[in-house]
């Protein structure tokens, strides 16, 4: 009788620098309006399977789950559980720190930080927010950014996703601050629909990396009233990724359906999604000697850095001196 091997669902490497960089960041994981009161949905983060929680009050409460083992995407789906769930897992279970902000439902399996990756002129009156419907990639959610602030910048200035682009590096400049990776104006072509709700074909932008995987796109800078195009990654599991695209937009602006393509398309185009998702190994590599898959890319270069020291960082955390064999290697 023939043997036919398994194919297991390939998994973190947990002490790779690109699995450390991701522990200590929030992370969507939901709509808040996908989870009522009272009612628990299965998550998967990181590899990890959660359960979330919204008690009676409206309070949430993330834990370790034992639902589904499988790598499907991350989406908010209703779990029927006994009332005790909470409790029991608070007996035997991990919790971790979950927040809700933004009409969205985050959480952070590390060291939770203090503030969430900002959205812009969320409180601010004469502006509106508009939250697309999640879309699954299978590919790893590091591989997804990358790809985006490689490609994004250069098709907006004209240039095509296989184009050369020694000419690109010399437009603009990335720089680190408290808040992430941020870059000097890009003049950038607008798209159809947004040019002519913008009333020009062409504007300033700014580009801005609040966490690894969450970016925003500022349209219009020093416009009295800017665009944002605010997407967050989130990493499912090692080859599943989440995309949550939030515009900040002027109250007076229309979002037809074809607006909201547009930006989804810049962020990653549908005949992009099977390159990214055939990219091999699956993990975004980070070694000194990868750089070159970023040339062209000011962005994606100090992206792929900044990526690396946050994973060093949280390695020198858990084991002391054990950074320096990842730095001489």
């Amino acid at each position: 009788m023939p043997h036919f091997a398994l194919r297991h669902a390939p998994r973190w490497d947990r002490h790779g620098l690109d699995h450390l960089a991701l522990l200590d960041h929030w992370h969507v994981v939901a709509r808040g309006r996908d989870i009522a009161h009272g009612a628990t949905v299965q998550a998967r983060l990181l590899g990890q399977d959660l359960m979330v929680w919204r008690g009676a009050r409206g309070d949430l409460q993330a834990w370790a789950g034992r639902g589904s083992r499988s790598n499907g995407p991350l989406l908010a789906v209703p779990v029927h559980l006994p009332p005790g769930l909470p409790a029991r897992h608070r007996r035997d279970g991990q919790a971790f720190a979950v927040r809700e902000a933004y009409g969205l439902v985050w959480v952070c399996v590390g060291r939770a930080p203090a503030d969430l990756p900002h959205l812009p002129n969320w409180d601010e009156s004469g502006c509106q927010h508009v939250l697309a419907s999640p879309v699954a990639y299978h590919a790893n959610a590091l591989r997804c950014m990358d790809h985006f602030l490689h490609e994004s910048p250069a098709a907006a200035q004209g240039h095509g996703a296989f184009d050369s682009l020694p000419s690109t590096s010399a437009t603009y400049s990335v720089q680190a601050g408290e808040s992430g990776l941020f870059t000097t104006p890009i003049a950038i072509s607008l798209r159809e629909q947004e040019a002519h709700e913008m009333g020009h074909a062409s504007a300033l932008a700014r580009y801005h990396c609040l966490s690894p995987t969450v970016a925003c796109i500022e349209k219009g800078v020093g416009e009295p009233r800017p665009w944002f195009v605010w997407c967050a990654w989130t990493p499912v599991a090692l080859d599943r990724a989440s995309l949550w695209l939030v515009l900040c937009l002027p109250a007076q602006t229309r979002v037809p359906d074809r607006l909201l393509w547009e930006q989804q398309e810049l962020v990653l185009p549908e005949d992009e999604r099977w390159l990214v998702e055939s990219l091999r190994p699956f993990h975004l590599p980070l070694g000194a000697a990868d750089e070159a898959e970023a040339i062209g890319s000011p962005l994606s270069l100090a992206y792929r850095r900044w990526v690396r020291d946050l994973g060093l960082r949280r390695l020198a955390r858990e084991r002391p001196f054990a950074g320096l064999d990842v730095v001489l290697a």
